[in-house]
């Protein structure tokens, strides 16, 4: 089986997964949109929207406001898939990171996988204007530290 193969194999996987999970984010929308069809909520005072991102949350709590710890269940697996997928995205950018910016200008080759799994960890928690200049110098203190020691 030539890589061609599995490539599509596994585009022809995810397709059906993908069309799942494009149907069920129309499906929100329109019954977000059968739920206001008569009323607009952003220009309700009363409600007091910010912006069209707070309308899901809203439609949960308006739905199952009568039934106890529902609304809280919703709102909390809806924040979690969108953290998630934030972690993972944090997660592959650090990866490509290592191993494309770091491991090629990183002057020590003897650094173990322990301390370049630490480099990757400090990558993925400090801010994205910092990460570079410092994950290199950090590179180069490491290579100083193994050739004194």
């Amino acid at each position: 089986m030539t890589i061609y193969h599995i490539f599509a194999r596994a585009l022809f996987i995810s397709l059906p997964l993908i069309l799942i999970f494009n149907l069920f984010t129309f499906w929100d929308g329109v019954v977000i949109y059968a739920f206001f069809h008569d009323c607009d909520p952003l220009k309700d005072e009363n409600v007091k929207l910010n912006s069209a991102d707070q309308l899901m949350p809203l439609v949960i709590l308006k739905l199952f406001h009568n039934i106890p710890g529902l609304t809280g269940l919703c709102i909390s697996g809806v924040f979690s898939a969108s953290l998630s997928t934030i972690s993972s995205a944090v997660n592959s950018l650090t990866a490509v990171t290592m191993e494309d910016f770091i491991r090629p200008y990183c002057f020590c080759k003897k650094l173990s996988e322990s301390w370049m799994a630490f480099v990757a960890k400090l990558l993925a928690r400090t801010p994205t204007g910092y990460r570079l200049g410092a994950l290199i110098s950090l590179c180069q203190a490491g290579e100083q530290f193994i050739v004194r020691s």
